[in-house]
């Protein structure tokens, strides 16, 4: 379990999934400070879990092609990894994983007319937990 920012207390158990909307340059896979410091539950969880394992899913927006899509997720997610490495996180306990525009939450594929909004909730790092190493 961990507390979120609002000091509501989360239980996390296997296959559990949650999303943050990350605040990253849109071009790149830099983390902006105000994503660093949204991920601070997700750290504090891990460290106070140190066997739990996470997938990091980074999704993309439908613009750019396909291929520059899955790309770039993938820097995202890796990204992601690297900043919770540098925070004390083993990277054997992380799984990033670049999705692309594979798996869009709202109608903006290719070649639909969308707002930028409607676009920035594709673009979005979801986190998986699979398991506890412990328990292996």
């Amino acid at each position: 379990s961990y507390t979120e920012e609002n000091k509501q207390q989360v239980k996390v158990q296997e296959g559990d999934h949650f999303s943050y909307r990350l605040s990253i340059n849109l071009l790149n896979q830099y983390l902006k400070l105000e994503a660093k410091l949204s991920l601070q539950g997700l750290v504090n969880l891990l460290k106070d879990n140190p066997d739990l394992r996470i997938e990091i899913q980074s999704h993309k927006d439908s613009r750019e092609t396909a291929n520059y899509n899955n790309l770039l997720s993938q820097r995202r997610a890796d990204g992601v990894a690297n900043y919770l490495e540098s925070v004390g996180i083993k990277s054997s306990r992380l799984a990033p994983i670049g999705k692309g525009e594979k798996e869009l939450t709202n109608r903006c594929a290719d070649e639909v007319n969308c707002t930028e909004n409607e676009h920035a909730q594709n673009r979005r790092t979801e986190f998986l937990i699979l398991g506890n190493d412990k328990a292996k």
